[in-house]
C-alpha cells in the first residue's frame, strides 16, 4: 500500500466519523426539543411534570 493510498484511506475514515457525530448530534438535538420530558428519558422531576412547570412559570 502506498503513503497516498494510507492518506485516502484515513480521510475517508474521518469524515466518516465526522458524519457520524453530526448525525448523533442532530438526533438528540431532535429529542431534546420534540421529547416530552425534561430530559431525554426523564418525564418527571420531583413529581413535577413539563406541563406542571409550564403553568406555574408562564
Amino acid at each position: 500500500m502506498s503513503a497516498a493510498s494510507k492518506l485516502r484511506q484515513a480521510a475517508v475514515l474521518v469524515a466518516v466519523a465526522g458524519f457520524g457525530i453530526v448525525g448523533y448530534g442532530l438526533s438528540v438535538l431532535y429529542a431534546a426539543y420534540a421529547g416530552t420530558g425534561f430530559e431525554l428519558g426523564v418525564d418527571a422531576l420531583g413529581g413535577v411534570r413539563r406541563a406542571d412547570l409550564a403553568a406555574s412559570n408562564p
